[in-house]
């Protein structure tokens, strides 16, 4: 019985480092298509547009309402209100 055991831990642990060889090939995989994707993007709106607005991410970015003195909740009819008051 240990045996068979510790050859399943053994088999578990070779698969967990195969699906995490595979996990980092798709991530690469991702952030070269969507860095490709953005700068096509980016080509073709710079044919048209006077200016562009990069956003970016803080190092340190925990939540959106961190950069707010006051990020309260909205209630539903208040956004449908504040987007049909912009129709």
């Amino acid at each position: 019985r240990y045996k068979f055991l510790s050859t399943q831990l053994e088999d578990l642990k070779a698969t967990r480092r195969d699906l995490m060889t595979v996990v980092k090939e798709v991530d690469d995989r991702i952030l070269e298509v969507f860095t490709s994707a953005y700068q096509d993007v980016a080509r073709e709106f710079e044919k048209e547009a006077d200016r562009a607005v990069i956003l970016s991410t803080p190092q340190r970015f925990l939540a959106v309402g961190q950069w707010y003195d006051h990020f309260d909740q909205v209630s539903d009819d208040e956004v449908v209100a504040a987007l049909q008051a912009q129709a």
